[in-house]
């Protein structure tokens, strides 16, 4: 999964939103489909929920709670193999 930027034309306007994706094959074919929509990226900035948004997913990644556990200094090594 990857977070993508779409832009949509409307009325003379350009809005971003910002959107939750995965690829998936179909008929051997790699095809995007939509997870979630998290919202018009203006609107996530002007009331401060993007950064909200950004630390929701990295609750799920692993990689990225090792290193926030790094950088708040909070990890203990258990064992040390020399």
């Amino acid at each position: 999964m990857f977070t993508r930027l779409k832009t949509v034309r409307a009325r003379g306007r350009t809005y971003h939103y910002v959107q939750l994706v995965e690829n998936h094959r179909e008929n051997g074919q790699v095809r995007q489909r939509l997870i979630a929509s998290l919202g018009r990226l203006d609107q996530l900035l002007d009331q401060g929920d993007l950064e909200q948004v950004v630390k929701g997913l990295v609750r799920y990644l692993p990689q990225l709670r090792l290193i926030e556990a790094q950088r708040q200094q909070s990890l203990v090594a258990e064992t040390d193999r020399i």
